[in-house]
């Protein structure tokens, strides 16, 4: 009498195929996980320049601050490294100007019809007898630079308006 045979194989044929699916999802997983984890680096390197350059500005308006009422902030030129970094050598570097250029003097004077601080538009109970069309002080423009050291030479710029004086 003949006997039916069970077929054989057929376990490890699916295992195989399981194992290969499971590799895919884990080299997948692998690759993902390394480009999340670039983009974070990157991301972490854009929030440092984008803080120095929030430094360079606060160091600006902290440095006007110092001047007596006679200094005019035009004439404020700023080309210091911080210490953002134990090494010295890659310590970033604040100016007055703007990418890739020298240090210079970026602070122009805004007309205060620009600021919308004409008498005409700033009248009020508060400020009736104030003589000064602006209501005290001067705007300026200022462009700062932050430059961070080599190997990344990573630059930000930060442009903006502050007003100085009473």
């Amino acid at each position: 009498m003949k006997t039916l045979q069970t077929p054989r194989g057929n376990a490890l044929l699916i295992t195989v195929v399981a194992l290969a699916v499971l590799m895919v999802l884990v080299v997948g997983a692998i690759r993902f996980t390394g480009t999340n984890r670039l983009s974070a680096a990157s991301k972490l390197n854009s929030d440092r320049v984008a803080s120095c350059a929030d430094v360079a500005r606060r160091t600006l308006i902290a440095k006007a601050k110092l001047f007596d009422e006679g200094t005019k902030p035009s004439l404020l030129l700023i080309n210091q490294k911080i210490l953002d970094d134990v090494d010295a050598a890659r310590q970033s570097t604040i100016i007055t100007g703007h990418y890739d250029g020298t240090p210079k003097i970026t602070a122009i004077p805004i007309s205060a019809a620009l600021m919308s601080g004409t008498k005409e538009t700033a009248r009020g109970l508060s400020n009736v007898l104030v003589a000064s069309p602006t209501s005290g002080g001067q705007h300026y423009r200022v462009v700062m630079t932050c430059k961070e050291a080599a190997p990344s030479n990573r630059q930000a710029e930060i442009e903006f308006v502050f007003r100085y004086g009473y």
